[in-house]
């Protein structure tokens, strides 16, 4: 491997690292206030807030920059696709506000845990059991996120029982 790739992948880790950064105070620093607003207020407060509304666009523009960027990295697990995950997790639930407000924790918590993954070093001897650990833990958070948050929208319900039946 050359030392210009070995290069520019430090740096692509290093940029994704100043983005989450970023990320995660801000997101801790909005959320540490307590004046004493009832969660409807709350998201009645900040639905029409445009600083906040730039916010929630700055997360999604962040989370396409670094999907963007993984994908000029040789990963030699599911990273990327993991990340995939996490991103459309992510967007559906900063997609609607309400939950973003109750489930901010949990994206902080994907974030937290697939960062410390991707700053292990690859060459450590346990970072395939690192993977394997994050990768359960991946799954156990997508299972949360389809059986508590995510809501089935039925809209395409008879078009998929179409294609089913034709397919089948």
């Amino acid at each position: 491997m050359s030392e210009y790739v070995v290069n520019e992948n430090r740096n692509i880790i290093d940029d994704f690292l100043d983005i989450f950064k970023k990320f995660y105070y801000s997101v801790k620093y909005k959320f540490s206030k307590d004046d004493g607003m009832s969660l409807d207020e709350f998201i009645n407060k900040y639905s029409e807030d445009d600083e906040f509304l730039n916010y929630i666009d700055y997360i999604k523009s962040s989370l396409n920059e670094i999907s963007e960027m993984m994908t000029q990295i040789n990963f030699d697990y599911d990273e990327y696709y993991n990340f995939a995950s996490i991103k459309k997790m992510i967007i559906y639930i900063i997609d609607h506000l309400e939950k973003y407000f109750y489930y901010s924790s949990f994206i902080v918590l994907l974030l937290k845990n697939f960062n410390d993954l991707i700053i292990k070093e690859k060459q450590l001897d346990d970072y395939k059991e690192e993977y394997e650990k994050f990768d359960i833990f991946l799954y156990e958070q997508e299972d949360y996120f389809y059986t508590e948050i995510f809501e089935h929208d039925s809209k395409y319900d008879d078009a998929i029982d179409n294609v089913t039946k034709i397919l089948g």
